[in-house]
């Protein structure tokens, strides 16, 4: 298997999107307006793990049209209850990694398309990377496919919702690797991308990750205003080691 390290820097491609992450702070998750950083979109893709922070539930509206809306549900169907965490609290669950290597292996994507509505895919172990990416990728896509017919300049976001949980319990590469073919992706489609991370941003986890964003939005120290700076490029820190 090729190091990750040799594998091409993550960058725009033709039509050129951004992909930005977002770090709420712990104590404002209840306050926390998403509109306060993406606004509202005219087409997005939702991806909700089981720490979500209900992004999508402020940001979309009741109409689910498969033209303008995409739904990938990921793990516990996609709810976040007791009934959705372990004895621990962690919404992830724990015991043994269940992810391989790279994690970035052979996997089904979600439901087949006669299983559900166009705009939804299940998939039911958060854990399960490929999945997850590929899901994100099928809905990301057919939302900038109807954007291409209907040629209304209409813009597409896509906001995963949230990855602490990714950030808590992968290791350095296999974390590397996803986001970076999550991002990659989304900004090849010209789409706007915003990954939810609730977590203190001195952390070394989200100093690492943001190597691979074009933008990270951080809590003002007062209000519920959000700065937004630069990435610090920091891509070989232990973490990813």
């Amino acid at each position: 298997m090729a190091d990750w390290r040799a594998e091409p820097a993550v960058g725009p491609t033709d039509p050129g999107g951004e992909f930005g992450l977002v770090v709420v702070d712990p104590s404002g998750t209840d306050s926390f307006d998403p509109t306060s950083v993406a606004g509202r979109p005219e087409a997005a893709v939702f991806a909700t793990t089981p720490d979500r922070i209900g992004v999508m539930e402020s940001l979309a509206g009741a109409d689910r049209d498969p033209e303008r809306f995409g739904h990938v549900d990921v793990g516990n169907g996609g709810v976040r209850s007791a009934a959705a965490t372990d004895g621990a609290g962690d919404p992830f669950g724990t015991g043994p990694d269940p992810v391989p290597g790279s994690g970035l292996g052979s996997s089904d994507d979600g439901l087949a398309a006669d299983e559900g509505p166009a705009w939804y895919s299940h998939v039911a172990e958060p854990f399960d990377l490929p999945a997850v990416a590929r899901a994100v990728d099928r809905h990301a896509t057919r939302l900038a496919d109807a954007a291409d017919d209907e040629d209304d300049g209409r813009s597409i976001d896509v906001h995963v919702d949230a990855i602490t949980g990714y950030l808590d319990r992968l290791d350095g590469p296999t974390l590397f690797r996803f986001l970076h073919v999550v991002t990659a992706r989304v900004r090849s489609l010209g789409a706007t991308g915003y990954a939810y991370v609730v977590a203190d941003p001195e952390t070394d986890a989200v100093r690492t990750a943001e190597a691979l964003f074009d933008a990270v939005y951080e809590p003002e120290e007062t209000g519920d205003a959000f700065a937004v700076r630069e990435p610090e490029d920091v891509p070989c820190r232990s973490e990813f080691g």
